[in-house]
């Protein structure tokens, strides 16, 4: 009797927490307000925004749809708000204290931006809440979706809380307290990925609503494309790289645009299958063709990995079309594999042309050169690219594959909890993927999520996936099933194909994209077992409400690609922001190759009580070289328009590192590196004061003008000696990641030709150590600095011993030269460092400064 009595109890308590779990009918602005952030997260790359959004509706859904207890709707209402008020406080106090920063940062940022424990651990307390509870809903709410439902959710809550585990892991070890704000960060985006998955699932409810999501992801696709389109026109290229001969050249990635190059091709593609799932008879041409203009923009990006992706969901397309007998849609999905299947093999021309040369006496001692002899662009004598075979395109994934080998070198440390959701750093020092010091990705987003969260966070999310494809399937081949449904199916199950291949690739920064693709998962399983009765209630109602929502995303998105232009806005923007007060002051001219970029500019200068008669487009001529207290702003993609200019200077260099205008730069012109490398900014003539970490004395007499010196390193030949691990071209590329190494108990010899220098010596030269993050450092370096007439006779002119080389790319070390003959040829030989055994020693930029006046370094 006893034990009966307890089993009663038990059941009662069941019941009443049941009871109390009970959920009851979402309001009709929901699903709308659902459809308005999932386009929004396509069309307009402002990441926060859209977290933030899905956050906040699934705080309100979790408490519109809990039964009518108003004590516990109370609590939980209490506990979502104090967590948001927490963290948004602390979110608008960094906003107030470094409004520029905060801007970069939360724009460019991948895992969110950590604020400390308080508030990070603030907003975690919140998503565990709402992740759990809209969990409970969803499995309370549906009992008869079957396995791949309860999988499905199942999936969800093992992915997100399998990722708690390791946050929880990592702190009760020796983790700081910054990495625990980090992973709460981290983990706080990954809840995003869950809320849009389990809101799609808990609110679309019938075909009809099925279509009007697929609608709505097709209407954001539409808006990139237009971007893209739009950026086509003004030929300017930051979303798109194309295979058009010639205009490949001009493609910049340009950072503060999530979806960029690869992104917006694989939102682009996937969208094109979304619309292609619209069945309406009277929507259904429109669909079609713009499904066509889609897929036409994402050939004409021509990335191999989005190109694979889309010929593999265009297959799955075209075979359940034929299933269904929608012959329509099986000949368009047959034309595009068929026009996309080519540029599998595509590689940019600055991959196709003949391999690097190496002089033979350096082949034979084992040098490596990097100059004008061993450049790509300038071997190749101007002709086409070569014909592309699947080794130059194994060679071109091989940095992609180093990246995997070093993810699947440390999966075995952590692989049951991960390392941590966003604080896992890949060693690739050296020459591992263009030579970056270390990574957070390994460019393939399954083993991503292993290395984070550990191999069974990885089985859940693939259990999510699988269970939609699943869902579709069971639409696609059910007798019963509509022909609504089976349109939206195939479609689904062709979105989640291109998911699934371009996640091999796909690298974890992606946000929304991935986002995005969690609600498709969802939305596939819901095109399954959602009732075929069209709805004409509230919900759809509220759908035709919005439409000036959509039409404000639309206008908010061509706005963000005017201001991120690449070509015409952005580098504009940047020189008045960082020197329009002293070109105002000092009535600075500025010059500008891009004639677009004119009108632009003087309009800027204007607002900041300047001009137009400052802003002038640059001429072709001798004259341009002699330009005094003037500003150059100079476009690489313009060189052409310039033969005399190239002809007295040169071939630029690197055409995409903030390069300077040609090899050999008159000596008063000042490099001023940009943030996007899209332009360089040229100071023509001599400069009172300079930007942190340039080379300037200090000087009281503001009358005295001192010479800034250009570096030369860049444009010089460079050959590393054999004890030497990278590329030559990574001693002196503007790009302080890249960088080569050497045993720090051997000798290591770099030398440089500069003849352009050789009536002018060397008085200064800058130097960052190789930053190492897996190997030991070693902590100081010796070495002698010699020059050379003729490249076999040295004469020494700078030594140094047990020099600490500064680390930070901001601030390199400094070394003056007050007095040395002028030379061609100079090499800086490094001895053994003497210190800890198996260290390893390197550099990851050298700067070399040349002028006739030695009066800078008193």
């Amino acid at each position: 009797m006893r034990r009966l009595r307890r089993r009663e109890d038990r059941g009662r308590r069941l019941a009443a927490f049941m009871t109390a779990a009970k959920v009851r009918s979402v309001p009709g602005w929901l699903f709308p307000a659902l459809l308005f952030l999932l386009c929004g997260a396509i069309a307009l790359p402002m990441l926060p925004v859209w977290q933030g959004g899905v956050r906040l509706l699934a705080g309100i859904a979790l408490i519109s749809v809990l039964a009518d207890r108003p004590g516990m709707r109370r609590m939980i209402a209490a506990v979502l708000a104090v967590c948001a008020l927490i963290s948004g406080a602390a979110w608008l106090a960094w906003l107030a204290a470094a409004p520029f920063d905060h801007v970069i940062h939360a724009l460019t940022d991948v895992f969110g931006q950590p604020l400390g424990l308080l508030p990070d651990f603030s907003l975690l307390l919140y998503d565990a809440l709402c992740v759990t509870g809209l969990l409970c809903i969803l499995l309370r709410r549906d009992r008869r979706g079957g396995w791949p439902y309860l999988a499905f959710v199942a999936g969800l809550g093992t992915f997100w809380w399998w990722g708690v585990l390791t946050v929880a892991a990592r702190g009760a070890g020796a983790a700081s307290g910054a990495e625990l704000s980090q992973m709460a960060t981290g983990l706080s985006g990954w809840a995003t990925w869950v809320y849009w998955a389990g809101l799609t699932l808990l609110l679309v409810r019938d075909e009809s609503q099925v279509q009007h999501t697929l609608k709505a992801l097709g209407i954001g696709g539409l808006i990139v494309g237009a971007a893209i389109a739009l950026q086509w026109v003004g030929a300017d290229f930051s979303y798109v790289i194309a295979s058009v001969p010639g205009v490949s050249e001009g493609f910049h990635r340009v950072r503060g645009t999530d979806y960029y190059h690869a992104p917006a091709a694989c939102i682009v593609g996937l969208t094109a299958i979304a619309l292609l799932g619209l069945t309406g008879e009277r929507r259904r041409f429109g669909a079609l063709l713009g499904a066509a203009a889609l897929i036409g923009l994402t050939i004409l990006n021509n990335t191999r990995a989005v190109s694979l992706a889309l010929m593999s969901a265009l297959a799955v397309l075209l075979m359940a079309s034929l299933w269904r007998r929608q012959w329509r849609t099986a000949a368009m999905s047959l034309l595009a594999v068929a026009l996309v299947a080519p540029h599998l093999l595509y590689l940019k021309p600055s991959l196709t042309g003949a391999p690097a040369q190496v002089s033979t006496t350096a082949a034979q001692d084992g040098w490596t050169d990097f100059g004008p002899s061993s450049d790509p662009t300038a071997a190749t004598g101007g002709t086409p690219p070569r014909r592309v075979g699947v080794a130059d395109v194994a060679r071109a994934n091989a940095p992609r594959s180093a990246l995997a080998e070093s993810g699947l070198a440390i999966l075995p440390d952590a692989w049951l909890i991960g390392h941590g959701v966003g604080t896992l750093d890949l060693p690739l020092e050296g020459d591992s993927f263009g030579g970056l010091t270390s990574t957070y990705s390994t460019h393939t987003l399954y083993l991503d999520m292993a290395l984070m969260a550990g191999i069974p966070a990885l089985l859940a999310a693939l259990v999510v996936f699988a269970s939609g494809a699943v869902g579709t399937l069971q639409a696609l081949l059910g007798s019963k099933s509509s022909p609504v449904r089976a349109g939206s199916a195939a479609a689904l199950l062709a979105m989640l194909t291109m998911f699934a291949v371009i996640s091999l690739f796909l690298p974890q920064e992606r946000n929304e994209v991935i986002g995005i693709a969690f609600a498709v998962a969802a939305l596939a399983l819901a095109a399954a077992g959602r009732s075929s009765t069209e709805a004409t209630g509230p919900a759809l109602q509220h759908v035709a409400a919005w439409v000036p929502g959509y039409v404000l995303i639309a206008l908010g998105a061509a706005g963000w690609t005017i201001l991120t232009s690449p070509t015409y806005i952005f580098p504009a923007l940047e020189l008045v922001v960082r020197y329009g007060a002293e070109i105002v002051r000092d009535r600075q001219h500025v010059y500008v190759n891009e004639p677009a970029m004119r009108p632009v500019l003087a309009s800027l200068l204007r607002l900041r009580g300047g001009d137009a008669a400052q802003v002038s487009v640059l001429a072709d001529g001798a004259q341009a070289l002699e330009a005094r207290q003037a500003w150059i702003v100079w476009n690489p993609g313009r060189l052409p328009a310039y033969p005399a200019l190239a002809s007295q200077l040169g071939k630029p260099r690197h055409p995409h590192r903030n390069q300077a205008l040609a090899i050999s730069m008159p000596a008063h012109w000042w490099l001023m590196p940009s943030a996007q490398p899209t332009a360089s900014f040229l100071f023509a003539g001599a400069r009172t004061k300079v930007p942190a970490g340039g080379l300037h004395r200090n000087v009281d007499d503001a009358s005295i003008q001192v010479p800034v010196l250009p570096n030369h390193a860049p444009f010089a030949t460079i050959r590393l000696g054999p004890t030497i691990g990278g590329r030559a071209e990574h001693v002196a590329d503007f790009n302080q990641g890249s960088a080569v190494s050497w045993n720090a108990a051997h000798n290591a010899e770099i030398r440089f030709h500069v003849p352009e220098m050789a009536q002018q010596p060397l008085r200064a030269y800058r130097m960052n150590a190789l930053i190492n993050r897996s190997m030991q450092a070693a902590e100081r370096y010796t070495w002698t600095m010699e020059g050379s007439a003729d490249g076999r006779d040295w004469t020494q002119i700078d030594s140094r011993s047990g020099e600490r080389v500064s680390h930070d790319v901001s601030r390199p070390s400094t070394y003056l030269i007050p007095d040395a003959p002028a030379f061609p040829f100079y090499r800086i030989r490094f001895v053994p460092a003497g210190n800890a055994p198996g260290a390893s020693a390197g550099l990851s930029e050298m700067e070399l400064y040349f002028s006739p006046d030695g009066r800078f370094t008193d």
